[in-house]
């Protein structure tokens, strides 16, 4: 008997965690170290303490005094068991009073139908490549990274926000830009992931979707998905962040002018505005920006001296501009070939606005360009003109 008493002890001990709220931290949390500490040798002792706050249904604190109180039989007969573990992973996460919603419940309960209807369905795929997929998985492994790095953290709903909602919104973009056709490999890779990373807080719907699409096992048993960094691409990211920018550009200068279009122009920068943007980006790299400094480089450049004046301009602009930026921030607009970028989605955006969409360099003097436009054209940031 006693023998047993300690197999069963030593199966459950030590503890990976001891959770509870923050207003047992002085009593219950407190002893239950001090015990601990005084009757068990250290490597029995809890691995890890966690600590949350008190609960609230719709903004208020749950208490059976107050009658506020959702029953996990009621909860899960309404809804589920998967809806209600989501809408308790996204009621919060740390010390903060985490709030359960119930219409994320209900939400959770159609969302969770979809991906099913979507996973386990035959949507329509392609073989070739497009300059967009690099894009999809890039944002898929900087996704993976942040969700793993948040579960680590016992951040769920964070976890949830990278896991879930920030990946299926990325497939809403990468399903539009791709016109309803995503690569083969990376649907089937999309479905893997999504589904695993969603596992832990909808496992039973999880777990049938990973029967259907002929996964190993079960999927509870898979690895977590792993980041591969080979496939983070900056650029990509860049590209299309100037695309998706440049698109909300349009849109608004259509809302505020409500023009009727006949005809849209973009004009990328001129070579000798890209070389400048270079230089300071190097100057930035190294500390403060000095104007002489710049300037004496910027002027050193062929051609250069002959329009010395609009140079100024543009350097003081540049300096400016990028005094205080990040490294990551200063190479993200140079990494990207503007002009073939946008010629090579020229078609999407004339779907997207459904108007003819044409793009110039701006120092190229065969341009269409009725009102000069191109004169402000600057890299990242590409002139519009709306006929």
């Amino acid at each position: 008997m006693i023998e047993g008493l300690r197999q069963e002890f030593a199966y459950w001990y030590p503890v990976d965690l001891r959770n509870t709220g923050k207003d047992l931290v002085q009593n219950h949390m407190t002893f239950c170290l001090f015990v601990h500490a005084a009757v068990f040798p250290k490597e029995l002792w809890p691995r890890g303490y966690g600590v949350n706050g008190w609960v609230r249904l719709e903004g208020r604190k749950m208490s059976k005094s107050k009658g506020n109180v959702w029953y996990i039989r009621d909860a899960v007969h309404e809804w589920g068991a998967d809806p209600v573990r989501m809408a308790v992973a996204n009621a919060g996460d740390g010390l903060d009073d985490p709030n359960l919603d119930l219409e994320f419940a209900a939400t959770a309960t159609a969302r969770l139908r979809d991906w099913f209807r979507f996973a386990t369905g035959k949507p329509r795929s392609r073989q070739e490549r497009h300059g967009i997929d690099a894009w999809f998985l890039s944002v898929l492994n900087r996704a993976i990274q942040a969700t793993r790095a948040s579960m680590e953290e016992m951040n769920y709903k964070t976890a949830l926000r990278h896991g879930y909602f920030d990946i299926q919104s990325a497939w809403s973009w990468y399903l539009r830009r791709s016109e309803g056709h995503p690569r083969a490999d990376i649907l089937r890779r999309f479905i893997e992931v999504q589904t695993k990373l969603l596992a832990p807080f909808a496992p039973h719907a999880c777990e049938e979707i990973w029967h259907r699409i002929g996964g190993d096992g079960f999927v509870v048993n898979t690895a977590y998905p792993v980041a591969i960094a080979d496939e983070i691409d900056p650029r990509a990211e860049a590209a299309e962040s100037l695309l998706q920018a440049t698109l909300a550009d349009v849109r608004e200068i259509l809302k505020v002018t409500r023009i009727q279009p006949k005809r849209i122009a973009l004009y990328t920068a001129p070579d000798w505005k890209v070389r400048v943007y270079e230089i300071a980006r190097a100057l930035a790299k190294e500390g403060p920006i000095r104007m002489n400094a710049l300037m004496e480089r910027a002027l050193a450049e062929p051609g250069m001296r002959e329009r010395a004046k609009e140079l100024s301009a543009y350097a003081k602009r540049l300096g400016d501009e990028l005094q205080h930026a990040k490294p990551d921030e200063l190479d993200r607009i140079g990494s990207v070939e503007e002009f073939a970028m946008f010629r090579e989605n020229a078609h999407f955006l004339t779907k997207e606005l459904r108007v003819s969409v044409d793009v110039f360099r701006a120092d190229d003097s065969r341009r269409w360009d009725p009102t000069k436009k191109a004169d402000h054209a600057v890299p990242g940031r590409p002139a519009i003109y709306v006929e």
